[in-house]
């Protein structure tokens, strides 16, 4: 469902409008949006048209970016259809949904070639400009939380391979190797010793070269800095802390335990657990506070068995998780919603004990698409009541897994997807196959 004219959808005045801004598909995005419909917002999606976020039922309206091209493409029109939107639609606040979307609406060159409308959305809704580089750069949000005295792993950037050996013998054996401009743990990689460490920072920096130069080419300002980064490893579970903010001030926040993740160690969190610890709500907003946020903010940290949580990074948006806060008291999109002045009415909140164990949709079923549902004591977070989403999101799982596609269909109620790429390999097989065959007969003629 798809609604392009912004212009046959207005809301009734004093409701809160959003827009949502997607340069990457991630998967489960459109929970996010659905979650602030819910509250009485009206929502508009700018993505490409066939993006999971567009797919929802609860978006009110799609501002078209490029299909083809990718994330890139769409970053050299968001400066014209930010100007378009802000006119049509006249939102109160726009959210990235991805990492690209977060690093793009930051940009300084799009700050200051916006309109003062569109610089004021931009002030808004994510804060202070003059730290909106600082937001981006993941080696100097953990200088700055160091600085804060929140705990943080050893670091240091390094631009070579021979810096990056002699950083390995000095901070010692395991390490993380980081690069920017990644979710997800796509660029992440734990080095058990100088082979490993070699063959990881080639292959980084020749992914990180390649992006500078195509941002260079598009005249991107934000994450430009060359160097990759060496962390100290530090055991403990993966955790974070998801808040909304506005003007530096913490308005709500949950976090969460990360009990599974896939692929195993640096991926995508896939099973949580709730999770109360002080310490990782004192550094968040301590962090947020020096950088004056606004919006959304998600917090990594490492839990260790015993001691302090260590922080290991920040992503300046929301993520897909943030809606399951209401299971235990705590709703960040209301609170932001509230802070921009909606006044529509809230659904209560859960005040009973949520679940001990949440199973996310689809990155469960990714991880194992037969065994998952199967598992007890596990609520696992599909969005019944969005068959658009479900539907979206099972063409996803049954391209990533064709063997287990009838499963999922079966599983998730809806017809047995056929993946667009391997459709059309499909109908090439199946053309070749009549060639063949017509071509045999006429010669056995």
């Amino acid at each position: 469902m798809l609604r392009s004219d912004p212009r046959t959808t207005m809301s009734p005045s004093g409701t809160p409008r959003v827009l949502f801004v997607s340069l990457v598909n991630d998967v489960a995005s459109d929970r996010i949006v659905a979650a602030m419909s819910k509250l009485g917002a009206a929502c508009a999606v700018m993505s490409a048209p066939d993006a999971f976020a567009a797919r929802t039922m609860h978006v009110d309206c799609v501002f078209p970016l490029p299909r083809r091209g990718g994330a890139w493409a769409r970053c050299l029109v968001l400066g014209r259809r930010l100007k378009a939107a802000q006119r049509s639609f006249a939102p109160d606040l726009v959210v990235p949904l991805d990492e690209m979307a977060a690093l793009a609406l930051r940009d300084p060159k799009l700050f200051a070639r916006s309109n003062a409308a569109v610089r004021s959305l931009l002030t808004a809704s994510l804060g202070r400009p003059e730290t909106f580089a600082l937001a981006c750069d993941r080696h100097r949000i953990v200088e700055t939380a160091a600085k804060l005295g929140i705990p943080t792993p050893q670091q240091i950037a390094v631009t070579g391979l021979a810096e990056a050996r002699a950083t390995g013998a000095r901070l010692g054996y395991p390490l993380v190797l980081k690069r920017e401009q990644t979710c997800g743990g796509a660029g992440v990689q734990i080095v058990a010793d100088e082979a490993e460490l070699n063959a990881a920072f080639l292959r980084a920096d020749a992914k990180a070269s390649r992006k500078r130069r195509l941002q260079a080419l598009l005249g991107r300002a934000v994450g430009q800095d060359s160097a990759l980064v060496l962390q100290r490893f530090v055991s403990g579970a993966l955790a974070f802390r998801v808040v909304a903010c506005k003007d530096g001030r913490v308005l709500d926040g949950v976090s969460f335990l990360s009990e599974r993740v896939h692929p195993p160690v640096t991926g995508a969190s896939t099973v949580l657990q709730p999770l109360e610890r002080a310490d990782m709500d004192v550094a968040t907003k301590a962090l947020v506070a020096a950088l004056g946020c606004s919006g959304f903010v998600a917090v990594d940290f490492l839990v260790p068995t015993d001691g302090p949580a260590v922080l290991i990074e920040m992503n300046p948006r929301p993520v897909a998780s943030g809606h399951l806060g209401r299971l235990y008291g705590h709703d960040i999109h209301a609170a932001l919603l509230d802070a921009v002045g909606g006044s529509t009415p809230r659904p209560a909140i859960a005040v009973a004990p949520g679940p001990d164990r949440i199973a996310l949709f689809p990155r469960e079923l990714d991880r194992d698409p037969v065994a998952a549902r199967l598992e007890p004591g596990v609520l696992h977070d599909v969005p019944w009541n969005d068959p658009g989403s479900v539907a979206a999101h099972a063409t996803w799982l049954a391209g990533r897994h064709p063997s287990s596609a009838a499963h999922l269909s079966q599983m998730l109620g809806t017809a047995t997807p056929r993946p667009r790429r391997r459709q059309i390999l499909t109908d090439l097989q199946e053309a070749a196959a009549r060639l063949f065959h017509a071509g045999g007969t006429a010669s056995a003629k």
